[in-house]
């Protein structure tokens, strides 16, 4: 015991910190892009988007905001026409953002994901349907983000892992018991 400081104050800050992710996955598998004309009159090549660079600093954003990583992207692979990987969420209660984040996409507000790259090459082409769009053909992967309206209609969740929502249950519980039993002691004046 610290002086100044009671035995409640110790026995509140020790369960203020404690949380347990013991069995609780925080995985997001996703696809981050795929060879097609997006909304904004783009294609990306799949073959000529650089992961290489993304590699040394995975981040993974939520509406591209540079200010506010919420994950590590990990996993990333080049299958055929599209990208997919992984979002590794932080350990509940590491980062309030990230947690509020991912219990967006577990509750379906987060759907989708967008790609941030510096292109490195382009043409401007007419595609088949007379349209003209801009063909990116060499570019490297900056950041993918959660995202409510992606710009690439393919670059979506594709499984959201739900975890052990009984262990941070029964985990609550036990520390709610601890609690309890600890207070009771402190008011007999046992601690």
């Amino acid at each position: 015991k610290e002086k100044g400081t009671s035995y409640l104050d110790c026995v509140v800050k020790s369960f203020a910190v404690k949380h347990s992710t013991e069995g609780e996955s925080r995985e997001v598998e996703v696809i981050l892009t795929a060879e097609e004309v997006d909304r904004d009159g783009d294609i990306v090549s799949v073959k000529g988007l650089d992961l290489g660079p993304y590699s040394d600093n995975p981040v993974v954003l939520v509406n591209h905001d540079r200010l506010t990583p919420v994950a590590r992207g990990e996993g990333l692979v080049k299958d055929g026409d599209k990208i997919t990987g992984k979002a590794i969420f932080p350990p509940v209660g590491e980062v309030s953002e990230s947690d509020k984040v991912y219990k967006g996409i577990q509750h379906g507000l987060y759907n989708a994901v967008s790609i941030g790259f510096l292109p490195k090459d382009y043409s401007l082409e007419e595609s088949p349907d007379g349209e003209f769009v801009w063909h990116v053909t060499e570019s490297e992967l900056l950041e993918f983000s959660f995202v409510t309206v992606p710009s690439n209609r393919a670059a979506v969740i594709t499984q959201r892992a739900q975890g052990k929502k009984d262990a941070l249950k029964k985990d609550y519980q036990d520390t709610k018991a601890k609690r309890q039993r600890e207070l009771e002691l402190l008011e007999r004046g046992l601690l």
